[in-house]
């Protein structure tokens, strides 16, 4: 959440060095419009490297105070694991 409405036309995730089976595979990224969430990005069968660090980069002019990665599906571990998840504007 941003202390007010913001731009973000791309984000990166960083995985673990290790437990690449927690690292997320399929997911979207979504904006909060003060009502329900609006999808922004999806990505499907994401693969990684230990310690790796992926940006994706959609279109976007919208303006939301609350962004987050919904995750739906990882390499098979029961839990999800990420070290680092970062916004960007242009």
């Amino acid at each position: 959440e941003f202390a007010s409405v913001t731009v973000v036309n791309s984000y990166a995730i960083t995985v673990t060095n290790n437990s690449l089976d927690g690292s997320p595979k399929t997911w979207t990224f979504e904006g909060w419009d003060g009502a329900s969430w609006v999808t922004l990005d999806s990505q499907s069968n994401i693969s990684w490297a230990a310690g790796e660090t992926k940006q994706f980069t959609y279109s976007n002019s919208t303006a939301y105070k609350k962004y987050r990665v919904n995750i739906t599906a990882n390499g098979g571990r029961a839990t999800t694991n990420t070290v680092e998840l970062a916004f960007y504007t242009e």
